[in-house]
């Protein structure tokens, strides 16, 4: 109650206002201070007077001196503060279930829009800063195959937090078991240390599938409030989260993160259409890791998804933010590049992707390899029968092995299924 004394109240101008009126009124000279002795408004009294304490929830926050008038200017003062507690909290109340169901209908609205998991996570994190302040927060999930938590999106202010990781983790691990949440205040004594905690997990269908964390660091002590909104949330915020996994695993690749067949079908429909209207042009490219099959034969898978992974990064580098690039599985990624105006255009970034995947790359141990790629085009428009994405990625397809015919020719690592 810290922010609610008599200087705050008063410093309102029709608060105020009010206070002067009461003054008025009193038959005979009244004064009213705050709680450290600070004269608010009236005239100090002559000589010895009374004081008579103003109260807010049976707190002291100030007193008014004064006659016999000052007792009754003492209780009217605390109704009236006591008046405007109420509204207060009425009206703090109304605002934080406006920002509550506004933080779930923006939650809602990005979720169907399908993003990966951990930016889900950290859009509902930057929400939450609404709601709660904070200057330390994570979101973990609990993967169940290896029996870990693991970070989805964590924010974290300039607060030097490293210190009490483990003993988040401690607490971590105790609500993930009971599958109840806990508000703990005064955590550390050292300074600059967490001061207040709250931790609450996150359930689907009563499962405890993850953890949301809030820490403060600047003498802020949550309440059973903090907690409750932050609790009433969390299983929207789980069921989003779970949702979003469930999307991605269906529709991204779990090594690389890039988009599956499936959703990039679904791309190039959407784009077909823009180019129809635009009256350019767009490539659908498919291809393929040359040399990356005596890769896993010599050091083995765990090099061969490292290359896979390196190649995903350094294909979407290459890439422009508007192309969108898949993984159909192995050694093969398929891309789409649209908005094209000339083939120039397109042989420009086909360049800096050969470039980019030629240089080496570290496997680990001190070790690197290399690998190059022959790239199949198909144009659209162009000359090839049809315009679904399944022609069109066929075409492409058949485009890569000629072009790998091509290149132990030593004539091209790329070819087009037929030119426009």
């Amino acid at each position: 109650m810290k922010d609610l004394n008599l200087k705050n109240i008063f410093s309102k101008r029709e608060h105020f206002a009010l206070l002067e009126n009461i003054i008025n009124i009193a038959a005979g000279p009244i004064a009213v201070f705050d709680d450290d002795g600070t004269l608010i408004s009236g005239k100090q009294p002559s000589g010895k007077r009374d004081s008579f304490p103003v109260k807010l929830e049976e707190e002291t926050i100030g007193h008014v001196s004064g006659g016999p008038v000052a007792k009754n200017a003492a209780q009217v003062i605390s109704g009236l503060i006591e008046t405007w507690s109420v509204q207060r909290s009425l009206a703090d109340e109304i605002l934080k279930k406006y920002k509550e169901h506004d933080l779930l209908y923006n939650i809602n609205d990005v979720a169907s829009l399908h993003p990966k998991t951990e930016d889900m996570a950290g859009f509902i994190i930057n929400e939450l800063k609404r709601l709660i302040e904070f200057d330390y927060a994570s979101i973990l999930i609990f993967n169940e195959t290896k029996n870990t938590f693991e970070s989805l999106s964590s924010y974290e202010n300039d607060c030097g937090c490293s210190y009490y990781k483990k003993y988040i983790e401690k607490i971590n691990s105790k609500i993930f078991k009971n599958g109840r949440g806990e508000i703990i205040n005064e955590i550390f004594e050292k300074e600059n240390a967490a001061y207040s905690f709250m931790s609450v997990p996150l359930k689907t269908k009563e499962k405890v599938i993850g953890i949301i964390n809030v820490c403060s660091f600047k003498g802020i002590q949550y309440n059973t409030s903090d907690f409750k909104i932050l609790s009433s949330i969390t299983s929207y915020i789980a069921n989003s989260i779970e949702i979003t996994r469930l999307y991605n695993a269906a529709y991204y690749d779990l090594l690389t993160g890039l988009p599956n067949r499936h959703l990039f079908e679904e791309y190039i429909k959407k784009a077909i259409a823009r180019t129809d209207r635009s009256g350019k042009f767009m490539a659908v490219c498919f291809m393929d890791l040359d040399g990356f099959k005596s890769i896993n034969d010599i050091y083995g898978h765990g090099a061969g998804d490292v290359v896979l992974v390196s190649a995903a990064k350094r294909i979407s580098t290459a890439l422009r933010k508007s192309d969108m690039l898949t993984r159909l599985g192995g050694d093969e990624f398929i891309f789409l590049i649209e908005d094209l105006n000339t083939e120039d255009d397109l042989d420009r970034i086909l360049s800096k992707i050969e470039y980019a995947i030629g240089q080496p790359i570290n496997i680990g141990a001190g070790k690197t390899v290399s690998v190059c790629v022959s790239i199949g085009i198909c144009l659209y428009p162009g000359k090839c029968s049809g315009n679904s994405p399944a022609v069109l990625i066929n075409n492409a397809d058949k485009a890569m092995y000629l072009s790998k015919k091509q290149k132990s020719d030593r004539t091209s690592s790329l070819a087009v299924y037929e030119k426009r």
